[in-house]
Formats: structure tokens, sequence, C-alpha cells
């Protein structure tokens, strides 16, 4: 147990995540337990070399509609179009939370909310009388309808070099705009599979470029190789604090006695690790449920995926059928079915494995 460690921090912060935790009663915790811990042990995360291909922004714009066109569900193509082509001349993605926002009739001519709320990034933005946050360049961004709750990193792209994972970006936040609700009290119970969606539709968008020939598999498996990446770290919070939270119920309190069973029992002599891993839990927002989320998307989207490989037609129809239970607040173990989530041991246990070997570069 690294000295740098405060126990008192630790217990802090642990209480403060179990606080948190809203969960959903159809997520089981011991496949949050099981999954994270296999990740975290066995799943590598490759540092593959950064394939640069630029875009200009219409060929950016042309690449994700045609994505969606050719998916064939016209609600999914004529939504992202309409958020699309309501663009000026650069792009960049600005998911608000609607319910913060002072003046809600501030529109644009297509009734889109003009300004978000949010903290400053650096010199883009300014704050005006009412606290409302306007663009101080001329950047226009992918505004989500006026209904939408959500709250997330504000991205802003060089129209005339826009990559892969920007497409990637603006194809993720779109995917956002089809299962939104208006119900505030259903928020909660969906958050911790709000991404499930989105990464589904990263994994056809990969499948896409392959395709078409926009990018070759060495550029796929990079992208492939950084939501893994993505996954695996957040397995790895869910793990330590799973584990911490264990510690802590059993012994009343988290000690430097009772980690140091636990680490000894887990056969974990990696202390770098261990230090960080501790550091990652006092440091963050103790949002179990936020890095929760991210772990039970990318699995459930690579069991989406062997599905859409298999059957596109049916995954696809599938998925809009997801999307409308989200929209009607039919959120149980039926809508999961929708996607393949896998919800019994043998289902938890093939998905990791898979995932792992994805990981290593073995499928």
């Amino acid at each position: 147990m690294d000295n740098k460690i405060s126990i008192d921090e630790l217990n802090y912060a642990i209480d403060q995540c179990r606080e948190g935790i809203v969960g959903a009663d159809f997520i089981e915790y011991h496949f949050l337990e099981y999954a994270s811990q296999e990740l975290t042990k066995k799943a590598r995360i490759t540092e593959k070399p950064v394939f640069v291909k630029y875009f200009s922004h219409e060929e950016a714009i042309g690449i994700v509609l045609n994505f969606f066109k050719s998916l064939g569900v016209e609600e999914w193509y004529n939504k992202a179009k309409s958020i699309l082509l309501s663009q000026s001349k650069d792009i960049g993605i600005s998911i608000f939370n609607y319910s913060e926002v002072k003046n809600k009739n501030i529109t644009d001519e297509n009734g889109i909310m003009m300004y978000a709320p949010g903290c400053n990034i650096e010199s883009r933005i300014e704050s005006n009388e009412e606290g409302i946050i306007k663009s101080k360049v001329p950047k226009s961004h992918i505004r989500i309808a006026k209904n939408s709750r959500y709250l997330c990193a504000q991205h802003i792209f060089d129209k005339d070099k826009m990559t892969l994972d920007d497409i990637n970006s603006i194809v993720h936040e779109i995917a956002h705009c089809f299962d939104i609700t208006n119900d505030w009290e259903k928020i909660g119970k969906r958050n911790v599979i709000a991404e499930i969606l989105p990464f589904c539709f990263e994994a056809m968008l990969n499948n896409y470029l392959l395709e078409n020939k926009i990018a070759d598999e060495a550029v796929i498996n990079c992208l492939k190789q950084e939501r893994i990446g993505d996954v695996v770290r957040h397995a790895r919070y869910v793990y330590t604090v799973a584990n911490l939270m264990n510690i802590q119920e059993k012994d009343g309190e988290i000690t430097k006695e009772g980690i140091d069973k636990f680490l000894k029992a887990n056969d974990i002599h990696d202390i770098n690790y261990v230090r960080d891993s501790f550091l990652d839990v006092i440091d963050s927002n103790y949002d179990f449920d936020y890095h929760a989320k991210y772990l039970i998307s990318g699995l459930t989207a690579s069991r989406f995926f062997e599905l859409f490989k298999k059957d596109k037609t049916l995954a696809i129809e599938n998925l809009k059928k997801y999307c409308q239970c989200l929209l009607d607040g039919e959120i149980n173990e039926e809508t999961l079915k929708l996607v393949d989530f896998p919800n019994d041991d043998k289902k938890i246990r093939e998905t990791v494995d898979n995932f792992i070997d994805y990981s290593k570069g073995s499928r």
C-alpha cells in the first residue's frame, strides 16, 4: 500500500460513490464486478500508431450523411440531415443540459437552441449577463434539439482538417438524439445504459468506412483499439471502486490492512497501478454510474455488432425498437435483449472473453 494514499480520503471517496449510484434494476451488479475484474486483469490497452487522414468539411458531412442513409432508416437519416445541414462554415458539437438554460426561448430559425450553459473553454466562449455561454468565434455547433437534457464536453472541429476521429464523434453525438426523452424522471434510470446506442453506431460506422474503402483495415483497427482502451480504463475504475466498497462493507471501513489483504488475495503486485487506481478514485467526481455505463456499453455494442454482421436487417430493426423503447420509458430486460445485452453468466463470460481477444488483436 502506497503511503501517498490517504485512507481517510479513500473512505470519503467510496462513501460518495456509494451514495451517487443510481444504477438500474435490470443490470446485475455481479456483471459489473466480473466484467471489470476480467478486463482489468487480462485486457490489453494497445498503443497503436496514429493514422491521420484529413477530410474537408464537405467531405466529412457527406460521409456522415451517406453512412446514415446506408442504414435504411429514414427517420435517422432525416434527423442527422436536419442537424448537419443547419450548420454554416464550421462544425462542432454541444449537447447541453436544457434545464440549466435560463432563457429557453432563444433559438435559431430551425428551433434549435442558440446558446448552451457550460464552463469557459479557452477563449472560444464568453458568458453574458444571464450566465449563458455564447460562442466568440464563427463556429457553428451541432446543437441538439431544445428538449435535450444531456450535458457533455463540447467538441470544436477544424473545417479544413477533419479526421476519422471527428467523423466518429459526430456520429456518436447525433446518435444520442435518437433516444432522448423529455421525461426527466426517466433519465436517471437510463443513465447507466446511455452510451449503448452511440457505441452501436460507432461499430456500424467502422464497418461502413471499411466496406466503402474510406479507411483500410489498419486504420479501422486503430479506431477500435482507441475505443477498447477507453472501455478498459473505465473498467479499471469500476473494478477498483467495487472492491473498495466490498472492503468497506466487510470491515466497516477501508484500512491499510484490508487493502493489503485484498492485493495479496488477488495477486496484484504492481504498486504504480494500485497507486494510480486509488488516486483516480480520490480525484474523480465519485460517479460510479458514469464509468459503469462505458463498460456496459462497450461490451453490449460488441455483441450487437456480431448480430449486425450476421443479419444487418434484423440488427437495425432491433436498434429501431430499442430507440423507441427508451423514448417511451420502457427500460427493462426485454428492451436490452434487442441489443443482445449479456444478461446471463454464459453470455457475460463469452462477451468478456471476446472483448479481451479484441484487445489483444486476436479477432
